[in-house]
This record gives C-alpha cells, structure tokens and sequence, in this order.
C-alpha cells in the first residue's frame, strides 16, 4: 500500500494531482469543457484509463508511490509523443522528491498567470486577451 493513501475526505486536497502525474489544473477539460472532475473523483470520463485502476487497486496516491515504478504502462504512456504525457514522468519524479503537498503548491503557482486566472499546459499567460500582466511565466 501507499504511504499516502486517499482518504474520501483527502480526495478534494488532491484533486489536481492525476495518479500518472499529471497535473490536472491546467487542463482546459478540468471543471470547464467537458467538466472533468480529474481522474480522483471522476467516474465516467476517466472510467477507462488504465493507470487509474492499476493505482487505486494498489492505494496508491500516484503511480511514482508504487514499487513497479515506472511501470510497462507507465512507460508507453510517458513515451506517446503527448506533451503533457511526457511531462508526467518529469511530474512523478518531482512529486517523489518534494512530496505531493508542496508539489501542488508550485504546478499552482506555475499555472496561475499573475491577473489570478488559470494558465492552461504549455502556456505563458491566461489566454484573456483583457490580461496586462506582461509577468506571466511558464
């Protein structure tokens, strides 16, 4: 088992962090187009990807917990060619060295443009063309 197993009242707490490692907070589907709940608490757009039933079989937080690390799975899915898969494998290994706490706390920092809205992956603003903060970073 994990050492940071989810408990229904932590579920909220991690929401963002994805068990592949993801960081779901800046995916234009998160709580907006598709209103994707993330993988944590989502049941029907998420209800077939592999790596979320391998990590809540083993109670694990997100799959760099896991003794198999990184796993076959793991590591055709790091290897797609989808950005954002492959910034995962980097995610995990940050998340393992700082813990998923202060983890969080910097993919949010990092996503958040300096008017306050979100960025989404790959950016360097919020996308409202009404934003003048020229001190976005991403």
């Amino acid at each position: 088992m994990g050492k940071h197993k989810v408990m229904n009242r932590e579920v909220e707490k991690y929401a963002k962090l994805a068990y592949c490692g993801i960081y779901c907070g800046g995916c234009s589907n998160y709580r907006e187009n598709a209103d994707c709940s993330g993988c944590r608490n989502e049941t029907e757009l998420l209800a077939d990807c592999p790596t979320r039933s391998c990590a809540i079989e083993r109670e694990v937080l997100f799959c760099g917990e896991c003794s198999e690390f990184p796993c076959l799975m793991l590591k055709e899915f790091y290897g797609d060619g989808i950005p954002h898969h492959i910034a995962s494998f980097t995610n995990s290994g940050r998340i393992r060295e700082v813990g998923p706490d202060l983890w969080l706390e910097e993919q949010g920092k990092e996503h958040t443009c300096g008017c306050g809205k979100r960025k989404l992956w790959f950016t360097s603003t919020c996308g409202d063309k009404t934003c003048t903060d020229g001190d976005c970073r991403l």
